[in-house]
């Protein structure tokens, strides 16, 4: 399992590369199935950006409920909730309390993923 992050550093197993023509122009140089030269940035995985990339482990958001359930303004934050989590009003329909919830890029960052190709490690 990778985040992806880490699978952005492996090569792609779906990349495909081939030697240039035989004229003096195109000696020593290689191109793939992404770009028009080989480019170290060009062979590597794209993880969820690919068809075959497959989700594995999701790390749920997590959240501190406000005790003040119907605030529709930030109250005073407890000193346990970190300071980068964001502060979620009680909804319209009143059906979610209001609440601080872990920035979700930070919680993404942490899902982790394979490549398809080869089936479930």
């Amino acid at each position: 399992m990778h985040t992806e992050d880490t699978a952005k550093q492996l090569w792609c197993p779906m990349v495909r590369f081939a030697i240039g023509p035989e004229t003096s122009k195109w000696q020593g140089v290689a191109y793939t199935n992404r770009c028009d030269e080989l480019n170290h940035n060009k062979v590597t995985c794209i993880a969820s950006g690919c068809a075959l990339w497959r989700w594995r482990q999701v790390v749920e958001q997590k959240c501190w409920l406000c005790r003040e359930a119907l605030a529709t303004e930030e109250p005073e934050r407890p000193e346990d909730v970190p300071a980068d989590w964001l502060f979620v009003p009680v909804s319209e329909t009143k059906d979610m309390p209001a609440h601080w919830v872990e920035p979700g890029e930070k919680v993404r960052a942490l899902w982790t993923g394979f490549c398809g190709l080869g089936g479930r490690p």
